[in-house]
């Protein structure tokens, strides 16, 4: 389950489980949910700088996005780094995704 105070901006299309951007008192993160029965999985810490936006899709488990470069779109892949606790991180447990 969600913390109180979180609110989600929107679902991240993947292959698996459900991705949701959500919105905290401390930033962005990017949630990994059971399509079972919408429990908190997995949490993923969104970098300083970043919304988590980007993301366009999650598929067999990296992180997809793209980037327009001179008048193109250039796909970009990663495989993000966890927050050791799924629902209430410790203060120095923050992981941003790797890109």
């Amino acid at each position: 389950m969600l913390p109180n105070g979180t609110q989600i901006n929107m679902l991240i299309p993947s292959d698996v489980n459900l991705y949701a951007r959500v919105s905290e008192a401390g930033g962005s993160s990017i949630h990994e949910l059971s399509s079972q029965d919408g429990s908190v999985l997995r949490r993923f810490q969104v970098g300083k700088n970043e919304s988590g936006a980007a993301v366009a899709c999650v598929n067999d488990g990296k992180f997809i996005s793209f980037r327009e470069v001179e008048g193109r779109l250039v796909p970009l892949s990663g495989i993000p780094e966890l927050v050791s606790d799924p629902v209430q991180p410790k203060p120095n447990a923050s992981s941003t995704l790797a890109k």
